[in-house]
């Protein structure tokens, strides 16, 4: 499932091919993904130009010129390829230069038509700590805010935003926090360590394109792999060699090391 350095890496590239470029046509074969009828998204998109492509926390979001955008998120995974050829499309969008995008999901993906000033689930977004000048005090205000366990509150897309299940072990890890400890009765000096882990973890992944088991749209994949404890349940910690436990943490489950996080 991508996150937010994935999703960081694909508006990259998307903004380097895409801005100035008219969409001539669109298809569409998983009308559940739309939030418009596809005769809707046909009218509403169609000889529109592109102005930027950005992104907060998971989603991709395409602002034309007339200030309506497209919001596309990859759900459970996915892939968006720029000018490839895939078995398994979702949606596929034309310019007129005859460029293409084509959008697959494995499931629970979206394509979003938003007109300007409409709203929509990304003005619901949390804290994304790479695309958003968010001050340490700013965080720390936030997270001492909460009284849920600090993984649940890292994982609320509506609290901070980007953040998944692949990152969240090694990130939490690093900092020496265990994933059910109280948000609100974690010290400064930890805070201060999670903020600085969680920016320096996704600017590295960003910089090697995302993780190793996604793809770019060329179909080129990551290098970025989360390997401390991600995953590694009965094998040694790599600081204490005390063995790594998986454990029921809510919803999901976590990978940790008894000894160093508490």
């Amino acid at each position: 499932m991508p996150e937010l350095p994935e999703i960081a890496y694909l508006a990259k590239q998307l903004h380097e091919v895409l801005v100035m470029k008219n969409i001539k046509s669109i298809e569409n074969y998983q009308e559940k993904s739309l939030n418009k009828t596809l005769d809707s998204f046909k009218k509403n998109i169609v000889s529109q130009s592109i102005k930027e492509v950005t992104a907060k926390g998971k989603w991709i979001k395409i602002l034309f010129s007339s200030d309506d955008y497209l919001a596309i998120n990859l759900g459970m995974g996915g892939e968006i390829y720029f000018n490839q050829d895939h078995k398994k499309t979702n949606t596929k969008i034309i310019f007129q230069s005859d460029d293409y995008l084509v959008i697959s999901f494995w499931w629970f993906g979206h394509v979003h038509f938003v007109s300007k000033g409409e709203h929509h689930i990304i003005d619901e977004l949390g804290y994304d700590l790479i695309h958003e000048d968010i001050s340490f005090q700013q965080f720390k205000d936030f997270i001492l805010g909460n009284r849920g366990n600090i993984k649940n509150v890292l994982l609320d897309q509506r609290k901070i935003a980007g953040i998944g299940n692949y990152y969240v072990h090694d990130i939490l890890f690093t900092t020496k926090i265990h994933p059910l400890k109280k948000a609100n009765t974690i010290t400064e000096k930890q805070l201060n360590k999670l903020y600085q882990v969680i920016i320096e973890t996704f600017n590295e992944a960003i910089h090697q394109h995302g993780s190793f088991y996604e793809e770019d749209i060329y179909g080129h994949k990551g290098s970025y792999k989360a390997d401390l404890v991600a995953y590694k349940e009965d094998k040694p910690c790599p600081i204490c060699k005390t063995t790594i436990l998986k454990i029921k943490t809510s919803a999901t489950t976590s990978y940790i090391c008894p000894n160093c996080q508490r």
